[in-house]
């Protein structure tokens, strides 16, 4: 099962042993819960951790030992997830929180590692705050996955790029770039085709038969792809046209003579 939010889930389970008082919590490990587990035991809010393989199965297991008092009381009062991968929290040096005057503490992911509130302020390490609600509306809450999706395609957009490959099927069926924002198409018609390539977008013709359609906005990526693959959609007989790259074709059995 995919885990979208795996530390989340570590401190969920803290938390619920917590309120049951189990002494141990079991859990897949990674090396930022064992980072975090490592925080929590300097600071003296758990007894210790375990990480250990699990025969038969892939990965390993992190066991955290729960710390109580003598009289079974709670060392943890409250856990929670300050940033998730709808909200990602980032604060500056200065102005990262304190949790109860002091008592309790922050655990931030920096440049330098895992660090607590003290340690970031100490080190003066900080970020910036990404996404965040006007309000708690429904509308609101609605629109925020899709304004931290639209944000992070953004960000790979501009340091990575998109591309959408097509391939070209067909006996005489080609593509011929003419420079790096237009192409020359033949599929079938009596005239060749050209398509002229959009502000942001560039093409590439690795081989006559595949075309790249690269930019940096990856709803206009697919828009641009979708539209030249329209200009001869896969027939399910033979098979001929554009296709995305990859994409299945449903076949048809063509008619049979008597």
């Amino acid at each position: 099962m995919t885990m979208t939010d795996p530390i989340a889930d570590m401190l969920t389970r803290i938390r619920n042993a917590n309120v049951a008082f189990h002494d141990d919590v079991p859990m897949p490990s990674s090396k930022l819960k064992e980072a975090v587990a490592k925080i929590l035991e300097r600071e003296g809010y758990i007894t210790g951790f375990e990480v250990d393989d699990q025969p038969g199965r892939p990965g390993r297991r992190l066991t955290i030992r729960m710390k109580y008092s003598s009289d079974r009381r709670r060392t943890i009062s409250g856990i929670k997830r300050v940033s998730r991968p709808g909200l990602r929290v980032y604060s500056k040096a200065d102005g990262v929180p304190r949790v109860l005057g002091g008592m309790g503490i922050s655990i931030l992911s920096t440049n330098l590692g895992l660090l607590t509130d003290r340690e970031a302020r100490e080190r003066k390490v900080g970020g910036e705050l990404l996404v965040e609600r006007v309000d708690d509306s429904r509308d609101n809450r609605s629109l925020h996955g899709l304004q931290r999706s639209l944000i992070a395609n953004m960000v790979t957009g501009v340091s990575d790029g998109f591309s959408k490959d097509l391939e070209i099927v067909g006996v005489g069926y080609r593509a011929q770039a003419q420079g790096p924002d237009k192409m020359e198409i033949a599929v079938g018609f009596s005239h060749p085709v050209y398509v002229q390539a959009p502000p942001g977008i560039t093409f590439e013709v690795p081989q006559p038969t595949r075309i790249t359609v690269r930019g940096f906005d990856k709803q206009l990526v697919g828009q641009v792809a979708a539209d030249i693959r329209k200009l001869r959609k896969p027939e399910p007989y033979k098979g001929k046209g554009i296709r995305y790259a990859g994409e299945r074709v449903q076949r048809k059995a063509g008619k049979s003579a008597k």
